[in-house]
C-alpha cells in the first residue's frame, strides 16, 4: 500500500513562473511564521530581531531556488517530468530541509557571536536538524498526499467525462481514406493508410511504428526524426503530436485514464498506453468534452 502510494505519478513544478513563485512564497512564510510566533527561543534575540530572522527567509528562499532551477538541469535523468513520483517529491522536499537546515545552522552559528542571543539557547547541528524537519516534513508530506489525491480525482472524473463521448467522435470521424503515406527517408521506409497506423514512438534517433494491418500488431523501426514523421501526416486530423514522444491515431482511441501528473490514452490493439503532454491536456479535453 505504501509502495504503490510512494510510486504514484505526481506534477513536478515544470514552468519557470510556478518555481519562482513556489520559491518565493516559501521564503515568505517562513520569515511570517517565525517573526509571529518566534518558537525555538527567538524571543531571546535582543538585537534586530527582523532582519536577523530574515535571513532564515532568504536561506529557504536560496535553497529551494537552487533545488528547482539547478538541480534539475544538472541531473536530468534524476528529474525526468515523466517519472516524477510521489515518494521522489517527499524526498526531494527532505532533501532541501537538510539542506536548509544545514545552513540555518551555519547562520546562527556565525552570528551568535555577532549578537545577544542568551547562552542557554542550543545552536548544536542536532538540534537544528530536528527543528527544521519537525516545523516541515509533516506539512509537506501531507501537502504532497493531498495534491496528488486532488488532482488525481480531477483528472479521473474529466477521462471518465470523455470517455463517454468517445464512440460518437469516432462514428463522426470515420471516413474511407485511401492514401497510402511513405514514413521514412528512400533507403528505409514504411508505407501505410492512415487508419492503418496506430501510433509512432521516438526513442532516442529511432522511431517505432505501430501498424495494424490485416488484423495483426506490426511492428517497424525506423531512423528519422519524430517532427520528420508528424510532418509526413500533418494533413490527418486524427493523428496528433500528443507527447514529446509520441505521435498517436486518435480514429482508434478506445479508452482515456487520468492521474495526478498527466492523462494518458489507450489505443485499440495496442499493447501499452500513451501518455498526454500537459500542454496538449487543454486540446483534448476541449475536442472531447
Amino acid at each position: 500500500m505504501i509502495q504503490q502510494l510512494l510510486n504514484a505519478p505526481f506534477p513536478f513544478l515544470d514552468s519557470h513562473r510556478s518555481r519562482w513563485l513556489f520559491a518565493t512564497l516559501a521564503g515568505v512564510f517562513v520569515y511570517t511564521f517565525l517573526l509571529v510566533f518566534q518558537p525555538f527561543e527567538l524571543h531571546q534575540i535582543q538585537f534586530n530581531k527582523p532582519v536577523f530572522i530574515l535571513g532564515y527567509g532568504l536561506i529557504t528562499f536560496g535553497v529551494i531556488f537552487f533545488a528547482l532551477f539547478l538541480l534539475p538541469k544538472v541531473f536530468k535523468t534524476t528529474f525526468q517530468k515523466d517519472q516524477w513520483t510521489v515518494g521522489k517529491t517527499i524526498f526531494f522536499a527532505i532533501f532541501q530541509l537538510l539542506f536548509i537546515s544545514i545552513l540555518n545552522w551555519a547562520y546562527t552559528h556565525y552570528f551568535s557571536c555577532q549578537v545577544e542571543i542568551t547562552a542557554a539557547t542550543d545552536h548544536s547541528f542536532p538540534y537544528f536538524i530536528f527543528i527544521t524537519l519537525s516545523v516541515g516534513i509533516f506539512p509537506c508530506a501531507f501537502l504532497v498526499l493531498f495534491l496528488e489525491r486532488k488532482l488525481r480525482e480531477e483528472k479521473e472524473s474529466k477521462a471518465d467525462s470523455i470517455n463517454k463521448n468517445i464512440s460518437i467522435h469516432k462514428q463522426q470521424s470515420v471516413k474511407e481514406d485511401h492514401q497510402v503515406y511513405k514514413i521514412g527517408t528512400e533507403k528505409q521506409f514504411v508505407t501505410s493508410l492512415a487508419h492503418e497506423l496506430l501510433c509512432i514512438k521516438s526513442e532516442g534517433n529511432y522511431l517505432e511504428l505501430y501498424q495494424w494491418k490485416e488484423d495483426q500488431l506490426l511492428k517497424h523501426v525506423i531512423r528519422l526524426p519524430l517532427k520528420t514523421a508528424k510532418s509526413i501526416l500533418e494533413k490527418e486530423k486524427d493523428i496528433h503530436h500528443c507527447h514529446r514522444s509520441y505521435v498517436a491515431n486518435f480514429q482508434h482511441l478506445e479508452k482515456v485514464s487520468g492521474n495526478a501528473r498527466n492523462y494518458e490514452i489507450q489505443l485499440q490493439n495496442l499493447p501499452f498506453s500513451i501518455p498526454i503532454s500537459r500542454s496538449f491536456s487543454k486540446e483534448l479535453i476541449d475536442f472531447y468534452l
